[in-house]
């Protein structure tokens, strides 16, 4: 009977930590902003799929891959002595197995050279709900243009 009980234990530990391990579709953009905060591209990209797409108008190509992902990521925050990545506005279409977020932000750098810049972002994320929970298959993210750039 002890010995069923641990097993019981054991089982539902197991259950509980690998559930914990896998972020609901609505605590990954927290996470998102948390692992960019922090200058964290390893946890950056867990959120995505091991093919994700990413592609910023900051890079010339398309980003391919969750290792490239994390490779432009480690670049972004090598190049800057401290970053900030604000959300601002955020709206979900989800269904079944997929959804569709579009939000905006604003991203706070010191670069190196000591040089301050604010960019206003807006940027599309894909999600699909696979074996290990839900992750970014996609994500398109541009500058948003000012005011001023459209005069």
């Amino acid at each position: 009977m002890r010995r069923q009980i641990r097993l019981l234990l054991l089982a539902f530990g197991i259950v509980q930590y690998s559930f914990a391990e896998v972020p609901d579709l609505e605590d990954i953009p927290q996470r998102f902003y948390s692992h960019f905060n922090k200058g964290d591209a390893a946890g950056l990209a867990s959120l995505y799929s091991e093919d994700a797409t990413f592609y910023s108008d900051a890079e010339p190509q398309l980003i391919v891959g969750r290792q490239d992902i994390k490779r432009y990521f480690d670049n972004l925050f090598n190049g800057a002595s401290s970053h900030r990545l604000e959300p601002l506005e955020s709206h979900w279409q989800k269904h079944e197995n997929f959804a569709v977020r579009t939000a905006t932000a604003n991203v706070y750098m010191e670069l190196k050279n000591g040089k301050k810049i604010g960019i206003p972002l807006r940027a599309t994320y894909v999600y699909q709900k696979e074996s290990k929970g839900w992750l970014i298959i996609h994500q398109q993210a541009t500058q948003q243009p000012t005011m001023s750039d459209r005069k």
